[in-house]
């Protein structure tokens, strides 16, 4: 396994694209031919480390007006850039919100009627 060396150019060119886009460290990595973990350490390396997930206001805005009805499950579709329910409800924790999602334990309506002792 042969290991390349990115030049100066191009780790300018990757900490510039970190800096101003919103681009993903694969997104970077393919732009260069690297895979995502070689952008990660390019970054580490050069004190840009941190913020690579940053929420936008126009992000924080929808959960804060969707968090609660919807629950982070149901929200995933809706941020690309956070993919999982995890990342969610930690913004959302962040944000104090709290989530009124029956399912978010696995306890889907169905049931929960049953449980309650209310199946028919």
């Amino acid at each position: 396994m042969t290991r390349s060396k990115l030049t100066r150019r191009q780790v300018d060119a990757i900490l510039r694209l970190r800096e101003t886009t919103d681009l993903t460290a694969q997104q970077i990595g393919a732009r260069f031919g690297v895979g995502r973990k070689v952008v990660l350490r390019v970054c580490k390396e050069n004190g840009v480390s941190r913020g690579w997930n940053r929420w936008t206001e126009d992000e924080d805005e929808f959960l804060r007006l969707n968090y609660e009805r919807h629950g982070p499950t149901a929200l995933m579709r809706f941020f690309p850039r956070h993919p999982n329910a995890g990342s969610i409800s930690a913004r959302a924790r962040k944000l104090g919100l709290r989530a009124s999602d029956p399912n978010r334990f696995g306890v889907h309506a169905d049931r929960l009627r049953v449980v309650e002792g209310g199946a028919e």
